[in-house]
């Protein structure tokens, strides 16, 4: 499995993007994350609400990016990759709504569930609440 190493950076998307950071893994991480975690009653609201926030983004914006397989199986690397291609064909790169979710998203993660982020090979050892993250 890949892991994905998460850093601390400044929470200006514009930095961020200057300093090489991959917004469609940093996305394709907090929904496999989310999805792993949020969508069973174990952690309550704060993952289904944040997972809701960016699968919503998503649907309004990118409306061919399937997430269901994700879904399905969120520790799968071809389900990640799936949908990172799917990604990758839409002007996600640069949504800087859809990319603050997605921090949120795997903010949530780190506080409530952080196996579940281990599972999908998300690595949150270094994530805090006050920076972003950088998705290597």
């Amino acid at each position: 499995m890949t892991t994905l190493a998460v850093h601390n950076i400044s929470n200006s998307f514009a930095n961020a993007k200057g300093a090489g950071m991959d917004p469609i893994s940093l996305v394709v991480g907090a929904l496999a994350a989310g999805a792993s975690a949020g969508l069973t009653d174990t952690f309550g609201n704060v993952i289904r609400d944040a997972y809701g926030v960016v699968k919503k983004i998503i649907a309004d914006r990118y409306q061919r990016v399937q997430l269901a397989s994700l879904e399905d199986n969120p520790e799968s690397p071809i389900q990640q990759a799936a949908v990172k291609e799917a990604l990758e064909n839409t002007a996600a790169a640069t949504d800087d709504a859809l990319i603050e979710a997605a921090r949120a998203l795997l903010q949530a993660v780190a506080a409530n569930a952080p196996e579940a982020a281990r599972a999908v090979g998300v690595d949150l050892q270094r994530i805090t609440v006050n920076d972003g993250v950088e998705v290597d």
